[in-house]
């Protein structure tokens, strides 16, 4: 098996939490260097990877460090874009935290280095990779419930992300790009893409700041994908920390609560299946992260592959910058020029 050399730029939680433990359970890949301007982060890293080298600046880095395939960013958000082109612009392929981008121009500039470097570009989407949503990815697949008709989904917490408190930037909306509809919101739509297989039509969005966090801290919308809607609620200052919806078929319903998935046919008895950890169990899930790594190795490995995923950012990109400018009014999206591909 071929090993991938990369670097993972910004030491903050979600790298020490989710990516390096991701990384260090899946063959074939090593992480050779961390670049942090952080002196203590940068020790915090070195402890974390014996053996790997610390940089304070990307381009000291890819000097000292030619053998590099790709890197992972997981910066904060306002610092993606630039970092994403750099390094498609020396070759590198790019695993990049979500956002991809705080705005649709931004955006655009990657898809047009991307082609120009012919190298991959992966966001991580990485509730799709939860057991829970890969089972019920299979059973719409499989008309389990017949045909989609709707999704209900529903993201309560009590508080912004841990660990917003200490690093400032997630509610700060230069750096962060937004509050819970670009935090949860980018998620949720991507989730929804993915269950139902389809490009968005349009979709109408109600956002709401009510906690004084200046940004914002409640959304709901409506997603037409087609024929089957979404229909999603985000709220941090919930009473409960909760990640639930209810999938909705001609032939029958399917629940999701956390931990587990009920599907309940028309005329059948009910069918409960129970995932470990909960899905609200922790904001960051590194279990999840192996398989992720597989669908970026592939990207990287087999040039026919690249772009899938990257198609699936623009789309969310699209689907986030439409809600922000909604105030409650339909607003369409442009028809993809080409078919989705669907994954999975």
């Amino acid at each position: 098996m071929k090993k991938h050399r990369g670097a993972i730029i910004g030491f903050g939680r979600v790298a020490a939490e989710a990516h390096l433990p991701g990384f260090q359970a899946t063959p074939g890949f090593e992480i050779a260097a961390v670049i942090e301007p952080s002196e203590a982060e940068r020790a915090r890293a070195l402890a974390a990877l014996p053996g790997a080298r610390a940089y304070g600046d990307f381009a000291s880095a890819v000097e000292a460090e030619p053998k590099l395939d790709f890197v992972d960013v997981a910066t904060p958000p306002r610092f993606h874009a630039p970092i994403v082109i750099e390094a498609l612009d020396r070759g590198l392929h790019v695993l990049c935290e979500k956002p991809l981008a705080l705005d649709l121009g931004e955006i655009g500039e990657i898809r047009r280095v991307a082609r120009r470097s012919g190298r991959a570009v992966f966001t991580v989407h990485n509730w799709k990779y939860a057991p829970l949503f890969r089972r019920l990815h299979g059973l719409l697949r499989a008309g389990a419930i017949g045909e989609l008709v709707a999704i209900d989904w529903r993201v309560l917490r009590p508080n912004p992300p841990r660990g917003a408190s200490e690093a400032g930037w997630r509610l700060d909306r230069e750096q962060a790009g937004g509050g819970i509809l670009m935090d949860h919101g980018w998620h949720a739509f991507y989730l929804m893409r993915f269950l139902t297989g389809r490009p968005p039509r349009s979709i109408s969005a109600r956002i709401g700041a009510e906690l004084g966090f200046g940004v914002e801290d409640r959304v709901e919308c409506e997603v037409d994908f087609g024929g089957p809607r979404a229909r999603i609620e985000l709220r941090w200052g919930a009473a409960e920390r909760r990640t639930a919806g209810v999938v909705h078929g001609s032939l029958g319903d399917i629940a999701i609560e956390d931990d587990r998935l009920v599907v309940t046919p028309t005329n059948r008895p009910a069918e409960e299946t129970r995932f470990s950890p909960p899905l609200s169990a922790s904001s960051y899930h590194p279990e999840w992260f192996p398989a992720l790594l597989e669908d970026f190795r592939a990207e990287m490995q087999h040039p026919d592959r690249r772009g899938r995923n990257l198609a699936e950012a623009v789309c969310v990109a699209e689907l986030v910058a439409a809600a922000y400018r909604s105030d409650g009014q339909v607003v369409s999206l442009v028809e993809p020029t080409e078919p989705a591909r669907e994954e999975g």
